[in-house]
């Protein structure tokens, strides 16, 4: 079994992801990407919905890096 990563305030990463995605429901993400104008319009980019979460996440975890927030995303 996996270790999850725990990061400063000693919560595992999957957790403090689960709680972003409780607070910024699909739902709201969804409505705030159609307001703004920024849906996908191409078959292969990332989903808009994503790249919010990732964004989100970017700023939760400073010290992971890239890598290792998506590796949580997804």
């Amino acid at each position: 079994m996996a270790r999850d990563h725990v990061v400063g305030d000693g919560f595992p990463e999957r957790i403090r992801i689960g709680a972003l995605t409780r607070t910024f429901t699909p739902e709201l993400v969804d409505f705030a990407i159609e307001e703004a104008g920024a849906r996908e319009r191409a078959v292969k980019s990332l989903p808009a919905r994503l790249v919010v979460y990732f964004t989100l996440a970017m700023w939760l975890f400073t010290s992971v890096g890239y890598g290792g927030v998506l590796r949580e995303l997804v």
